[in-house]
Parts: structure tokens; C-alpha cells; sequence
């Protein structure tokens, strides 16, 4: 009997979905440990050999999934995010059958996709049984910045039409599809090493630790104009470039995962991101996070991280002058910690293996 195959579509906008999916796609290996796997789009080929535990039968970095044009990994431009929903829909027919031949040609049983639609809408066409995956969809985002109910009906029509969507854990509610299913929090897990941390770091063993991440999309961190911060070690890390500080260390050369940093520090100051956040509310570290209030995960994704950990608001001037040391410090000394239980890839992963 030939293995089970399933094709796996993320979108490439930011790395917290291809962190739910991999997550999502380990567990499923464990169940059907002989999968035929196709991954398309996501994040960069090294960062995803570092985390799927898999054999990839198909690796494809192009996707037709517009995301949202962002200036900064803080900042949407509605506009040009319009435009380029326009642009895919002007030339949609052509989209959907290059997608279709693709996964033609790998002979999937299952399409999921986090979340972009034209891999949906091909398996629909192709009869193929698809399921979304995500804390959200396209249409609720895009619909948040711009007027569009053209386009908006459209996404709505295809999401709704998916075999399932499985809604991780914090998600943004769509009470219009009809075929949700919530799961847990999917994340990756690490044990701490905060010693091992603080003495590569050259620090004493006590000595707070700050973790900077601002999310995948790359930009120039404002750290020239933050003042110093005593006591403290700022760790970078991720595709964000940062100048000189005397208080800032680039935590790509150190000899620890990107977990294993959040686990290990006592704050992350971050973006509201999905990975990121359920990473350190998984882990009961403190969250920081830079405003982000236009964006429509933030009241539910914060919320709910505030209920399993400290959390605190940076406004964007605050964050740009570094002026947040005292909020830094209230963190640090907040010790009620109701770490989440990142139950979700396991409970995706079961509900995958039915359509296998």
C-alpha cells in the first residue's frame, strides 16, 4: 500500500506559520511515519531544515499568497496590500491551474494550507480534501485595512468552502465560516538553560536577560537610540540587523535555539506574532510586546498570553527611544507564571491523519 501523501502550502508572510505548520507536520510524522510530504512556500529552506524532522519528497519556495505588504515586520501598508490582491484576482484562473498542476503532479491525499486560498481553491477544483490552519484568514486581515467587498467575498466563499479550518489557539474568531474546529496553542517547546545561557552570555548566573525578536521580516532595529540598560543583556535574534550597544549581544552565534533562548530568558520583547508569543507563553517567560494595535490578532493573541504570563505594552515611541527599562524591571519582578500547555500540533495532527 503506498504511503500517505499530504502537500503542504504556508504563506511566506512572517515565520510564525511556518512554525505552526512544522510543529503540525512533526506531530503528524509520528503517527504516519512513512509520509510523503510536499512543503510550498514558508519560510527560507535552512530554517526549516532546522526545525521539520521529516523527509521532504517536494520543497518549493513559490507560493501565490500576497500575505500583506508590510514596511517593517510592525507595519502593513493597506494600499499596496490591495493592490496586490487585485493583481492575483486579475489573473486568478491562471493561478489556481498553475497550482492545480502542481499538486496534480504530487498526488496528494490532503492539501492543508496556513492559509493562503489559491492552494485551497485548486484542491477544491481537483477534489481533493483541504483544511486551512491558522489563528486567522486572509479576508479578516485584509478587510481590517481596506474596503474591498469584492475580493472579501470572495476569500470568504473559499476558506468556508475547505473540508475544515482548524483554528489555533489564540485565534481570531470567525463565526462566518462554519467550519471551524479550535485547537490548542502550537508552538515549539524547549527545556530552559538559564546558566548555560548567563555564562555564555559572560553574565552572573542571576543576571536578567531580555530576548529581542522582533519577527521574520527583517528590518534595522532602533537600538543606536536606546540608552543603556543596567543589569541588563539584550540578546538579538532573527533576521533584524542591530547597530552597536553595549548591552546588546547577537544571539545567532550562540550555541542555542531560538526556543531555547525564549525559554531561557526572563523577558522577550517582541511584535504581537503568533509564534513568538505562544513560544514564551508555553515556556511561562514575560512578554514585552511593541504596539501593534491595527493589527486584528492583537486584543485575542494578548489576552490570552496575559492569562498564562506577565505581559506589557511598548507604545511606538517608547520603543524607538528605548525608554521602557522600568517596564522591563516590573516584569522581571511579577512572578505569577500559569504557563499554556501547547496541546494544539497533537490535536491538528489526529485530525489530519483522518483525511489520510
Amino acid at each position: 500500500m503506498p504511503a500517505a501523501a499530504l502537500y503542504a502550502a504556508v504563506t511566506p508572510h512572517g515565520y510564525g506559520h511556518g512554525a505552526i505548520t512544522v510543529a503540525v507536520l512533526n506531530a503528524l510524522g509520528t503517527l504516519r511515519p512513512d509520509l510523503r510530504l510536499a512543503l510550498v512556500g514558508g519560510p527560507p529552506e535552512a530554517w526549516v531544515g532546522q526545525r521539520l524532522r521529516l523527509p521532504l519528497a517536494l520543497h518549493d519556495c513559490r507560493i501565490d499568497d500576497p500575505g500583506m505588504v508590510n514596511a517593517d515586520s510592525n507595519t502593513v501598508l493597506p494600499a499596496d496590500s490591495l493592490t496586490a490582491y487585485r493583481r492575483l484576482f486579475d489573473r486568478f484562473e491562471a493561478a489556481v491551474a498553475e497550482e492545480m498542476a502542481r499538486q496534480r503532479s504530487f498526488r496528494p491525499d490532503l492539501v492543508v494550507s496556513n492559509v493562503g486560498f489559491v492552494p485551497l481553491e485548486a484542491a477544491r477544483r481537483l477534489g481533493i480534501p483541504a483544511v486551512a490552519l491558522a489563528p486567522f484568514h486572509w479576508g479578516q486581515i485584509l478587510g481590517a485595512y481596506c474596503q474591498a467587498p469584492d475580493i472579501l467575498e470572495r476569500l470568504q466563499a473559499i476558506y468556508a468552502g475547505a473540508e475544515a479550518f482548524l483554528q489555533t489557539s489564540p485565534f481570531v474568531p470567525m463565526p462566518d465560516l462554519g467550519n471551524t474546529i479550535p485547537v490548542g496553542p502550537i508552538c515549539a517547546t524547549a527545556a530552559p538553560r538559564r546558566a548555560e545561557l548567563r555564562a555564555a552570555l559572560g553574565r552572573a548566573p542571576d543576571a536578567p536577560v531580555v530576548l529581542v525578536a522582533m519577527g521574520g521580516f527583517g528590518g534595522e532595529l532602533p537600538v543606536a537610540r536606546w540608552p543603556r540598560f543596567p543589569g541588563w543583556t539584550l540578546v538579538t535574534c532573527g533576521p533584524d540587523r542591530a547597530g552597536p550597544h553595549p548591552d546588546v549581544v547577537r544571539g545567532d552565534g550562540l550555541p542555542f535555539s531560538f526556543t531555547e533562548l525564549v525559554a531561557s530568558a526572563d523577558v522577550v520583547l517582541t511584535k504581537p506574532g503568533y509564534g513568538t508569543v505562544t513560544e514564551a507563553a508555553c515556556a511561562g517567560t514575560a512578554i514585552l510586546y511593541r504596539e501593534r494595535n491595527d493589527w486584528p490578532e492583537t486584543p485575542h493573541m494578548m489576552t490570552w498570553a496575559g492569562a498564562h504570563v506577565p505581559v506589557a505594552e511598548v507604545a511606538a515611541d517608547e520603543y524607538q527611544a528605548g525608554d521602557f527599562a522600568d517596564k522591563l524591571q516590573t516584569l522581571l519582578q511579577a512572578r505569577e507564571r500559569r504557563p499554556a500547555r501547547p496541546s494544539g500540533a497533537a490535536e491538528a495532527a489526529a485530525i489530519l491523519n483522518r483525511y489520510l
